[in-house]
């Protein structure tokens, strides 16, 4: 089994200050879970069967919550989507004293990973800049590539993305923490909701 040192430096930490209190038990726990690498699987289904496996009255989205006040303070990374979200402590090498004899690389994915050979388009760039939640753009990147064969279709989620910044309730409780990650918004065609009267074909994109 794997031990991991929590730092005493940790408690006085002017970013875990910030933290709700079980935000922060939830963070003790993603260090102790991290691997030799750092990093550990992110779902919020995953960390509360991990760190909270008796409490059946904390729901995934009270963990998810948490999880993006750490991200938030910039205590850990995010990546992914769906059920491949992974974390990366990014600060590892710094607090954790880790035997070179006794070293096991990590079998998750490192941040950011996408195909070094790609370059992000122009049309994806605008998007990226206009998406209020900023975690996973190599995962954005490969869900934009599947749909951005659509004549003007960055348009229409761009527009929809103002949208939802604008007028949609769950994108403003709790200092947008509800708002789905970039490549879910993609994946799922999440442009379409709320506002499908104007995308349906009754507005400016009519016909596309």
């Amino acid at each position: 089994m794997q031990k991991r040192m929590i730092h005493e430096a940790l408690f006085s930490s002017g970013q875990v200050s910030k933290l709700t209190r079980n935000a922060r038990l939830l963070y003790i726990g993603m260090i102790v879970l991290g691997d030799d690498g750092g990093r550990l699987r992110g779902t919020p289904a995953f960390l509360r069967s991990r760190i909270f496996p008796y409490n059946d009255d904390i729901s995934l989205d009270s963990i998810e919550k948490w999880r993006d006040e750490i991200v938030k303070e910039k205590l850990i990374m995010l990546y992914g989507s769906g059920l491949d979200e992974f974390i990366s402590h990014p600060n590892w090498k710094k607090y954790q004293t880790l035997r070179s004899d006794r070293f096991k690389d990590s079998k998750l994915p490192p941040p950011n990973e996408r195909d070094p050979k790609s370059e992000y388009s122009k049309e994806f760039e605008m998007f990226w800049s206009s998406y209020p939640r900023k975690i996973g753009k190599g995962f954005a990147w490969k869900a934009w590539k599947k749909i951005s064969g659509v004549k003007k279709i960055y348009e229409v989620i761009i527009e929809s993305v103002e949208k939802h910044k604008t007028k949609d309730s769950q994108w403003k409780k709790e200092k947008g923490v509800f708002i789905p990650h970039p490549a879910t918004f993609l994946n799922q065609s999440r442009w379409e909701d709320e506002f499908n009267a104007t995308l349906s074909g009754s507005g400016k994109y009519k016909g596309l």
